[in-house]
């Protein structure tokens, strides 16, 4: 069986995971597909979930957000299996 890839990922792509008016939104599910499926390993620096628990604040005061609210949102990012790295300087 062949290892899968290690991806670090940007929080602007998860966010595309919810906010589907965005640009890309297949390729960041398709990503996100990958992670589910052991295709990938994603990994995120640990200040990620403070960006993303921004955006989709954010993005709910602006309305972008479609279905699950802030808080179900965000559990459901992290039920992908991502992995939280501290940055190495």
């Amino acid at each position: 069986m062949t290892r899968p890839g290690r991806i670090v990922l940007d929080v602007s792509v998860m966010l595309k995971w919810r906010l589907l008016d965005e640009e890309n939104v297949e390729q960041a599910l398709s990503l996100r597909g990958d992670c589910i499926e052991g295709r990938a390993l994603l990994t995120l620096p640990t200040l990620a979930p403070y960006e993303i628990s921004n955006g989709l604040v954010m993005a709910s005061r602006r309305r972008r957000l479609v279905g699950l609210g802030v808080v179900e949102s965000l559990e459901a990012f992290f039920d992908v299996g991502l992995e939280l790295k501290q940055p190495d300087w």
